[in-house]
């Protein structure tokens, strides 16, 4: 990796953090905002300064306000991540993570010779569709599922659900839409046309093997007060599908799924969120939205034209 990257910051704190990382990071060198770096990270009070031209950016923000959203819709590659509790060690290391992860999938994104202002529309293959839901979910799922085609990559879905009704779940999939269904077990081999919903009381896993992917079901304790987790599946599909993958999350109460979803997209992944007027309890897809994970927000009747249109676009 050679980067020259600068910063833009008006949290000495949030500064201090960042230069020790940076510093820690192989062939990355700090330069000045103003000497044309390769990346440059900011917080979101720099946005409005007009000194940015197309420099690709990493935003630290406090959410996804107008003047964040123009920077996106003028086709830059711009990757918002949130503000760190500086408090909170759990905080502080999430956001190095976040910090580390984005720089490494900025590198290679810009290593396929590819401008970094087209990184978010590139086409790419998708190998695999990752879905996550929790209240009202069972029924939004199954709406988008009844619309889908079934020429597409396999599905992998978590829905915050009991054991017993996640097996019933599967197979209601199975008999009254047009994709073989089931709940998933550890082994399985991801297959076009197929669902895969995570067990009730275990958490989901996609792991990469050779090139195909391969499930793991396993036990563990709760993620954001579930298990099965969305968070748990997302960060397994950032790892092992990468910009190959398309993640979707939908109605629910809380954030699970909204920082898997983040790593997914930091990955180059594409990812969709289920809009707030569609939504039984806007939560999920509100955080996930917020911290920048969600590329598009869309209406639950819109989802699965939006899911095919992707699809059919890599």
């Amino acid at each position: 990796m050679n980067l020259r990257i600068g910063l833009l910051l008006e949290d000495t704190v949030l500064q201090h953090i960042l230069i020790r990382v940076l510093r820690f990071m192989q062939g990355i060198t700090i330069i000045s905002y103003d000497q044309r770096p390769d990346l440059l990270i900011l917080t979101d009070a720099y946005l409005s300064k007009g000194l940015l031209e197309k420099i690709p950016l990493i935003v630290i923000a406090h959410g996804i306000d107008h003047s964040l959203q123009a920077f996106t819709r003028q086709g830059r590659w711009i990757m918002p991540l949130p503000f760190p509790e500086v408090e909170s060690v759990h905080s502080v290391r999430e956001f190095i993570a976040s910090i580390q992860s984005s720089i490494t999938a900025f590198f290679e994104q810009s290593t396929l010779g590819i401008q970094p202002s087209t990184l978010d529309t590139i086409p790419r293959r998708i190998d695999l569709i990752a879905l996550g839901a929790s209240t009202g979910g069972t029924e939004a799922l199954y709406q988008v599922l009844r619309e889908l085609p079934t020429d597409i990559p396999g599905i992998v879905i978590v829905q915050h659900i009991p054991p017993v009704f996640s097996g019933l779940f599967a197979n209601r999939i199975d008999e009254q839409t047009a994709f073989a269904a089931k709940e998933a077990e550890t082994g399985d081999i991801v297959e076009s046309g197929h669902v895969y919903v995570a067990p009730g009381d275990k958490h989901l896993r996609v792991i990469k093997l050779a090139d195909r992917y391969r499930l793991d079901c396993s036990t563990g304790d709760r993620i954001n007060g579930h298990c099965p987790s969305v968070d748990v599946l997302f960060d397994s599909v950032a790892k092992a599908v990468g910009r190959s993958a398309l993640g979707v999350i939908f109605t629910g109460m809380g954030y699970d799924g909204a920082k898997g979803l983040l790593h997914m997209r930091q990955q180059g992944a594409s990812t969709l969120g289920q809009d707030e007027a569609s939504s039984v309890v806007y939560g999920m897809p509100k955080i996930a939205f917020e911290i920048g994970a969600v590329q598009k927000q869309v209406a639950l009747p819109n989802l699965a034209q939006e899911i095919t249109t992707i699809i059919r676009n890599r």
